[in-house]
């Protein structure tokens, strides 16, 4: 990743921090794979605890790694999705 200038970071964090979609998020009927990086320093575990609350089906996973966690740990949060899928097929199927 390229290195932002501070300006850029602190403009993006303004505009994160200004977001709640909580509303919205309670409003998804479908089933939500939420994989948390347990060393992101940006995103912290109480916001993460708080989108749960909001996705009647949610599944959290804890993978090791920092906030770019999918540039990370690409091959463990694969595995994760891939299980979740496969278990969400495998319920549906008779």
């Amino acid at each position: 990743l390229a290195p932002q200038a501070s300006a850029v970071l602190r403009a993006r964090l303004r505009a994160v921090l200004a977001v709640d979609v909580r509303k919205e998020a309670a409003a998804i009927e479908l089933p939500v794979l939420v994989l948390r990086a347990t060393r992101d320093l940006i995103v912290p575990l109480a916001a993460s605890r708080a989108l749960l609350q909001c996705l009647p089906r949610a599944t959290s996973i804890d993978l090791d790694g920092p906030h770019f966690l999918l540039q990370v740990a690409s091959s463990a949060a694969a595995a994760e999705l891939e299980k979740f899928v496969f278990d969400l097929v495998a319920f549906k199927d008779p």
